[in-house]
């Protein structure tokens, strides 16, 4: 896996030279080209002597790139920038996620201690590598105080780019927890996930939207009673804010998307109660998204759905 990740993704502040020792184990762990122990040391040697001769900024990167060019045979590409590489960081927190911070039994005090710093370091240059921190509380559960406030306050917020990271965490968080790989999450974030949507709050809405569709498929138990009447009254409120055919809140242009989103969530939430109250009637706001779905001019709003109701089953 290691091979094909795109190491230029890594630049705005991969150069942290923590993050170059995992990369180069992994590398040499992997068994690809031009990661042997030598390689590896001749990286070390060129950090020491660059952390002498130049700034703490230029410092990280020109490691970062001596490291991965001797490691791993990489050359970085003319078109390498902080602001391009600022837009990939989501890639390299699931690339933490899912592939370093697993397997972080090696590291001593000292390392988590250099990882915690650089990914608060990456939050204040306006990065979020926030999926990242649920998978912390694998080999760090004494993290759990600061990893949940983090993905609280940005779920309160509204910034972008910090809203769809911390619903991303959220639900992975939750379904961590169902595995018992971590603790469980404080029920105050998926209630502010569901706030969000039921508010109608722009700042990464889409993404609230999908997370919790998808939370309700893979794991309808974390959602409770009181969460999910919740969600199904917005529906109504939702339809009108995004009908096609008048002047609303949203957009024109971001109304196609939005009501495939919502059909989706509406089907979710269809096989929440068919699982959780069978006897019971499918509530209304349900009904309506059902039909408008079926009826609709756009082909992934006609689909919507009846592709969650697939993924449901």
């Amino acid at each position: 896996m290691i091979g094909a990740l795109d190491y230029d993704s890594l630049v705005f502040n991969a150069q942290s030279s923590l993050l170059v020792e995992v990369l180069a184990r992994h590398h040499c762990d992997g068994g690809y080209v031009d990661g042997s122990p030598a390689a590896v040391a001749a990286s070390s040697a060129a950090v020491a002597e660059l952390e002498m001769r130049v700034s703490a900024v230029k410092y990280r990167r020109i490691v970062w790139v001596s490291a991965r060019t001797a490691a791993f045979g990489y050359r970085p590409s003319a078109s390498s920038s902080p602001f391009r590489a600022r837009l990939l960081i989501p890639y390299v927190a699931r690339y933490l996620a899912r592939i370093v911070l697993p397997t972080m039994d090696w590291a001593g005090e000292d390392d988590w201690q250099e990882l915690l710093a650089w990914l608060r370091e990456l939050r204040e240059l306006g990065g979020f590598p926030t999926l990242a921190l649920p998978y912390l509380l694998v080999h760090r559960t004494n993290e759990q105080a600061w990893v949940d406030e983090t993905i609280s306050v940005d779920l309160h917020g509204e910034i972008n780019g910090a809203v769809n990271a911390a619903a991303a965490a959220c639900r992975h968080w939750i379904l961590l927890s169902a595995v018992n790989a971590v603790p469980s999450p404080p029920t105050s974030l998926l209630t502010a996930l569901v706030e969000r949507v039921i508010f109608r709050r722009k700042p990464g809405i889409r993404a609230c939207l999908g997370h919790l569709t998808n939370l309700m498929i893979e794991k309808p138990t974390a959602v409770s009673r009181s969460l999910a009447d919740m969600l199904t009254s917005s529906l109504i409120a939702w339809d009108a804010a995004t009908a096609q055919q008048s002047d609303c809140e949203f957009a024109e242009q971001e109304r196609p998307d939005l009501r495939f989103r919502i059909g989706s969530l509406a089907s979710g939430l269809n096989a929440w109660y068919a699982k959780d109250a069978p006897s019971e009637a499918v509530p209304a706001a349900i009904v309506l998204w059902r039909d408008s779905c079926a009826s609709s001019p756009l082909p992934e709003v006609r689909r919507a759905f009846n592709d969650a109701a697939h993924l449901a089953q």
